[in-house]
């Protein structure tokens, strides 16, 4: 597995008990849009927030074309189910992120919602990795620590057959921004999201383990 290709690495914040738990009613795969008359790849990959290299490589497209009836997958989007009691600003405080992104997300005018409104609170993107010559769903599925199974079900084989140069999602992530408190330090940010201190650095370019209330970090973990 040393020439692995990793294409598009985003990460997430939450353990999926945790998504459960907070009312998460999907984030665990990649939806499917039909193409319509007048489709253009460009189009799908603007409306649905991504490349169209990104929409190529997810489908295993050589080329722009498409067609009518042609189904396509494209990323997913976390969505969290508004339980009785929920407010925008509550919400939004618990995926942290703003009153107005939320708004902005979901196309909202004005603040109202109601129990069992579904809300889209975070996008979905996937880490995919080019089949070389000898692997084997077991290999990978080992080396990305799932399970064949899922790795199946992730890209939808009903077979363990795969070919060199066939792109397979192997991992889904979000990505958050985390707002340093005062009494943070990059050691307690990295142990409450279950990383280490070097991949939190990494993840925000930073040369010192100095930060300051009120800086903003982005925090990277694969569901």
């Amino acid at each position: 597995m040393d020439n692995i290709k990793k294409i598009g690495l985003k990460l997430m914040t939450l353990s999926l008990g945790l998504l459960i738990m907070l009312g998460f009613t999907n984030g665990v795969g990649a939806a499917t849009y039909e193409v319509k008359t007048g489709d253009t790849l460009y189009q799908i990959a603007q409306d649905n927030k991504m490349t169209v290299d990104e929409l190529k490589q997810m489908n295993q497209l050589t080329s722009n074309m498409i067609f009518p009836g042609q189904k396509i997958k494209v990323k997913d989007a976390v969505t969290y189910e508004v339980q009785k009691g929920d407010t925008l600003y509550s919400i939004s405080k618990n995926f942290k992120i703003t009153v107005q992104e939320l708004k902005e997300m979901n196309q909202l005018s004005s603040t109202i919602i109601f129990p069992g409104q579904k809300l889209q609170v975070r996008d979905v993107v996937f880490e995919t990795y080019e089949v070389q010559k000898g692997d084997t769903l077991y290999s990978i599925s080992t080396h990305y620590k799932i399970t064949v199974e899922k790795l199946k079900q992730m890209n939808d084989l009903t077979s363990n057959t795969i070919f060199p140069g066939q792109i397979l999602q192997v991992k889904i992530a979000v990505i958050e921004t985390y707002e340093v408190e005062k009494g943070d330090t990059l050691f307690s940010i990295s142990r409450e999201y279950k990383l280490s201190v070097d991949e939190l650095k990494q993840q925000n370019h930073l040369k010192t383990n100095v930060i300051f209330p009120g800086q903003k970090l982005t925090v990277k973990r694969n569901l």
